[in-house]
């Protein structure tokens, strides 16, 4: 594992938590992974501090967890964890995909629309982290639109635990071709205003608990 070096421009803290973030959530540090003050120091040329700082946001985040006289381990996958923050974070968008279905405009649905685009162009060149990165952004567009910043920032945070678990998810092959089908369909019922369908379609989307004993027989070194 080798991370690039720290430009000293901008807030240093910031620049070594989002590398750490980036590298977590590409499983460049993968699930398990001891972490060392000093050595990312080292490789990001930095001073042990912002390190340290960083480390300590992304304990508070349950990315990682220091431990004394063992030191600091990237978190491993949880099932059980993993189970509820999809059916909460299937409660949350459902309320906010019905809450938005009002308020959404043509602009919004456009952009919902070249979201998912992109997320299709994505998933036939098998970029997954390109794919995850649009299907958040497909997300946010209701999310935002429903008008409540403390459903945004809960889901943001539940995704930090949900990406490492779907990015393993679609490099089985499985599932992609479907979570595809239900974009278009969430689009097409939020255009009609149609929030009679918007439970199935949210149920179907977001509910991945039956796929984690697949992942995990494939990496079950992720797993705790």
């Amino acid at each position: 594992m080798s991370l690039i070096p720290i430009k000293k421009s901008t807030s240093v803290t910031q620049q070594v938590y989002d590398r750490l973030l980036e590298a977590m959530m590409s499983l460049t540090l993968p699930p398990g992974q001891m972490v060392s003050e000093n050595n990312l120091a080292e490789q990001l040329m930095v001073s042990r501090t912002p390190v340290r700082e960083a480390l300590k946001r992304l304990e508070q985040e349950g990315l990682v967890q220091t431990t004394p006289q063992k030191g600091t381990q990237v978190l491993k996958l949880s099932a059980v964890q993993l189970a509820e923050a999809a059916e909460l974070r299937r409660i949350l968008e459902l309320w906010a995909a019905v809450t938005a279905a009002d308020k959404l405009n043509g602009n919004d649905i456009d952009r919902m629309w070249q979201a998912q685009q992109t997320v299709q162009d994505a998933f036939n060149v098998q970029d997954y982290i390109r794919l995850l990165e649009w299907d958040a952004l497909f997300h946010e567009v209701f999310l935002r639109a429903a008008g409540n910043s403390k459903v945004v920032q809960t889901v943001n945070l539940m995704n930090f635990q949900i990406w490492r678990f779907r990015l393993l998810w679609l490099r089985t092959g499985e599932g992609t071709e479907r979570m595809l089908v239900e974009h278009e369909e969430l689009v097409r019922a939020l255009e009609r205003r149609d929030l009679s369908v918007l439970p199935t379609i949210m149920r179907q989307h977001i509910d991945f608990a039956e796929h984690i004993p697949r992942v995990r027989s494939v990496w079950p070194d992720y797993f705790e």
